[in-house]
């Protein structure tokens, strides 16, 4: 193998490297609470490439988040948009707070990549 062999082998190889980086950042979900107010135009204002996913209110939201994660690959983030209250995260019907996390941990766990 010559150095010019070399060299581009390592640039392809930074290259797909490149590319995994890329791919697993671009692996996000924005699970948004319909129960926010004028929550369309924030879905509308989640930058390109980053999934949005509309959580009904009147559901139950740790549930709804479960079973999209279930649903999908490895997801690299998520980012929550809701309402909540000191120690407290509305998630559709759902409340997550120290009362209720305990009972939630086996979906809770499930989250982590």
């Amino acid at each position: 193998m010559n150095i010019t062999q070399e060299r581009g082998n390592r640039f392809v190889e930074k290259a797909i490297e490149v590319a995994c980086i890329n791919y697993e950042v671009n692996q996000q979900i924005v699970f948004i609470d319909a129960g926010v107010e004028d929550y369309q135009t924030l879905a509308a204002g989640v930058v390109a490439g980053i999934e949005v996913v509309i959580l009904d209110a009147t559901k139950d939201g740790i549930r709804q988040i479960t079973q999209a994660l279930q649903d999908r690959g490895k997801v690299f983030s998520i980012h929550l948009v809701s309402h909540g209250s000191p120690g407290c995260l509305q998630l559709g019907s759902s409340k997550l707070n120290l009362d209720t996390i305990n009972d939630r941990a086996a979906e809770l766990t499930t989250w982590s990549a």
